[in-house]
């Protein structure tokens, strides 16, 4: 409570979980996305800082809301690079993605001597990991929560195979 977390990709379906999960344990969410109607989702969610990656220039962004407790990482990369110097002392970085990746050879770590000076904590994390661990309490509480309208997610409906490329070019 009280911890500043900062999202990226929030408005998929782990962000946009993960930010109603921070609001619910009191962290002032930071949250970005790259199109206006994820924005105002992200808005509806109770993130208290949105952002356009497209528009806005990620460091400014941050610099005036830094420092970071915790970022949640599904990008990896030069946005790593640059989250790193906004990280508060002690701060945690989870590691659930590696979106720069996917497709490219990974990106090189730069900034490996904030980890130094700030004593930063990261932490690589699939689901898979857990699953035995969690899967029965997400499956007795979660359902329950998406029922009574407490935890919320944007759906889209496919009709036909033919909708689906234009669906993958939406995703980004």
């Amino acid at each position: 409570q009280g911890e500043t977390i900062y999202i990226s990709t929030a408005a998929g379906p782990v962000g946009c979980t993960v930010v109603q999960l921070a609001k619910a344990a009191g962290l002032k969410v930071i949250a970005y996305a790259g199109q206006e109607t994820k924005l105002q989702f992200l808005r509806e969610l109770g993130a208290d800082v949105v952002f356009n990656y497209k528009t806005a220039d990620l460091d400014d962004a941050l610099k005036e809301h830094a420092p970071i407790d915790i970022y949640w990482d599904h990008v990896g990369g030069k946005t790593l690079d640059t989250v790193l110097p906004r990280m508060k002392v002690h701060g945690r970085i989870l590691i659930v993605g590696h979106m720069s990746s996917y497709n490219n050879a990974p990106d090189p770590v730069y900034n490996l001597d904030q980890f130094l000076a700030l004593r930063i904590k990261m932490h690589g994390f699939l689901v898979i990991h857990h699953d035995e661990k969690y899967s029965k309490e997400f499956y007795e509480v979660v359902p329950g929560k998406i029922a009574r309208g407490e935890l919320k997610y944007n759906e889209t409906v496919v009709r036909s195979l033919e909708e689906a490329p234009q669906l993958i070019l939406d995703v980004q």
